[in-house]
């Protein structure tokens, strides 16, 4: 059953964990850059940065979100949580970076589909059976804007190696 909103990923998203050397301002940089490139509005929605006794403790989170149509939105949110950062270099850290990616297909972001018993019926016929194949195209397409972030957060961290 279709709902609102389509998950690309059935089990949370896409994960990366990374363990040593890397680069916090490139990473950062360089997706939200993606973001921008692929025309999402960007917006970071969390930032916390902790000093710990074994190092510091960052957190990130971005929303990136694109207009496809009147009816379609995507939205890509990224979350980085970085622990144990330490100083190497001017550019570099050492830590353990944890970085998420997930993928969301928002169905009627403008609420055209009024709430009720018959539009609520009328929504689930729309959607489960006159544009399952579109909604399929989309989903399929953001899976791949999905991965080719993931794919470039993998080798920002795994360059310093």
């Amino acid at each position: 059953m279709i709902d609102r909103e389509v998950n690309v990923h059935e089990a949370g998203g896409f994960h990366l964990f990374h363990k040593g050397v890397f680069d916090i301002d490139r990473l950062y940089k360089e997706i939200k850059q993606a973001l921008l490139d692929r025309e999402y509005d960007f917006y970071e929605k969390k930032h916390s940065d902790k000093d710990k006794p074994k190092g510091k403790e960052i957190e990130y989170k971005f929303v990136g979100e694109r207009d496809i149509t009147d009816y379609f939105k995507y939205q890509l949110t990224v979350t980085f949580f970085l622990q144990y950062i330490t100083p190497v270099s001017e550019n570099l850290v050492s830590g353990t970076a944890r970085v998420s990616f997930m993928g969301k297909v928002l169905l009627d972001y403008r609420k055209k589909w009024q709430p009720g018993v018959v539009s609520d019926f009328l929504f689930r016929i729309y959607n489960n059976y006159l544009i399952k194949d579109l909604i399929k195209k989309h989903r399929d397409r953001l899976y791949k804007e999905t991965t080719d972030l993931h794919d470039l957060a993998r080798d920002i961290l795994e360059f310093n190696r």
